[in-house]
This record gives C-alpha cells, sequence and structure tokens, in this order.
C-alpha cells in the first residue's frame, strides 16, 4: 500500500462532516468514505487476536497487523486511483484507535477533524430524535425518561455512548496529535467554505482544486433508514446557515 494514501475523517457528528466530504469528492484525486465499519472492525479484530488462545500460545504480532494493513487497500480497491482516500469514523481519534493506526501503517496517519459547539450539536441531535422517533439512537430507550430538552440532553452526554465517545475521540486527537489534524471548524465551514478548502490543500500537501459551491451533491449517500432518520446525510446545493 502507498505511504500517504490514506487519512481519517473524524470528529462530532452534526458537524458539517457530510458536507465536506460531499464538497472535497469533487476532485477526482480524492475520495472520502460515508460513516464507514473499518474503525469498529480493526478494533474488534484486534481484539479477537490478543483474546485468541492460539494467538497468545505462539504470536504473530507482525502477521496480525498485516492482516489490518491490508484491511484498507481491498475495502477501497475501487479508489485506489485515487491520491488521497479518507475513512470516515467518529471514533478513529480515540487514544486506543489512534494507537492502532501508528501501529498498523507504521506512523501516525493525517486526520481531518470537524469540531462544533457542543450545544449546537445537543441540539441538531434532538431535533432529528424529535422528527423521528423510530431513530436508531432512542429506538429502544424508554420514552418516558426522556420527554423534555433537558433529559434528552442528559441522555445525549451521559448515557449515549455514541456521542460521549465521539467527544472523547475529537478532544483526545486534537490534544495529542494536532500537528497530524486539520481542524474543520463548522462555524468556519459555513462563513468562510473557500478559506477552508484551501487550508486543507495546503495542510495535505495537494494543489489546490476548483470545487464548485453552487451545486454541492452527496454522491456518496447512505441508506439513512438504517438509522430511522430519512434524509440525515442529505446535503443542501449551496452552503446556508439554518435558523
Amino acid at each position: 500500500m502507498q505511504d500517504n494514501k490514506f487519512a481519517f475523517f473524524t470528529g462530532l457528528p452534526r458537524s458539517g462532516s457530510t458536507l465536506f466530504a460531499s464538497i472535497l469528492n469533487q476532485n477526482p484525486d480524492i475520495f472520502v468514505s460515508s460513516n464507514s465499519p473499518l474503525c469498529e472492525v480493526s478494533f474488534q479484530t484486534i481484539n479477537s487476536f490478543l483474546n485468541c488462545v492460539s494467538f497468545l500460545a505462539n504470536p504473530n504480532p507482525e502477521g496480525m497487523t498485516k492482516i489490518l494493513y491490508n484491511l484498507f487497500p481491498s475495502y477501497y480497491e475501487i479508489h485506489l486511483n485515487k491520491k488521497l482516500i479518507f475513512d470516515k469514523g467518529f471514533t478513529w481519534g480515540t487514544k486506543v484507535n489512534a494507537d492502532n493506526l501508528n501501529r498498523i501503517f507504521g506512523y501516525m496517519p493525517k486526520f481531518v477533524v470537524m469540531t462544533r459547539n457542543i450545544d449546537d450539536v445537543v441540539n441538531s441531535i434532538i431535533k432529528l430524535i424529535d422528527n423521528n422517533p423510530d431513530n436508531i439512537f432512542t429506538r429502544y430507550v424508554d420514552k418516558n425518561k426522556i420527554k423534555d430538552y433537558d433529559s434528552k440532553k442528559k441522555f445525549l452526554l451521559e448515557e449515549a455512548t455514541w456521542l460521549t465517545e465521539s467527544i472523547k475521540s475529537t478532544n483526545y486527537i486534537l490534544e495529542n496529535h494536532s500537528k497530524n489534524c486539520y481542524e474543520v471548524k463548522y462555524d468556519e465551514l459555513i462563513d468562510s467554505p473557500k478559506k477552508v478548502i484551501k487550508g486543507f490543500y495546503k495542510f495535505f500537501d495537494l494543489p489546490v482544486y476548483k470545487h464548485n459551491l453552487n451545486n454541492i451533491v452527496n454522491n456518496n449517500q447512505e441508506n439513512d433508514l438504517i438509522y430511522g432518520i430519512p434524509g440525515m446525510h442529505v446535503v443542501r446545493p449551496t452552503i446556508s446557515r439554518l435558523k
């Protein structure tokens, strides 16, 4: 696998990651995935090895690392003609996952880290779950426990590990590997997208591509019915701030 071909999209949900990915995917030399299983798969694969008696009895860490290394070109085989491939996962930035990437690639890769004010993230998620009662996030939660705004916020920040883990992941990678991170702040992306895009190309040492910000389309659409939130990853053709 070519060194530096793979990089990682991480950060907070509802922070503009689908929008920014859709913009970058206009560039024929770049591919940004939708939410990817590889973060979970690599984590579980390592755990499977380390909890396997036969592996512990006759360890082969080089073989394990090679299997994990080859997950990426195998999964993205049809995109290997791209100069840069991003795998998107909201918890790539946790200590264990960042350390695993360092082990797998033999160096710490680069990250795009999407950030946003936490209250705004929470408000956006609450709006989604209010409009879609059968969503995957609260599908199995006693609705009597999340009746009002405060109880929903408490649930999201104290019990909903998918959000709290994303917050921990974002904080860890920015605090401990800042030189490897290009932080994209939601407000800057909305208010100054050209500046954010220019900074991206400088950070990843790529020639600047002329993006069309008047016709943004998510060409890597997920099946949002799986999440119980139809249209969650649909982007508007132009950048604007919702009131």
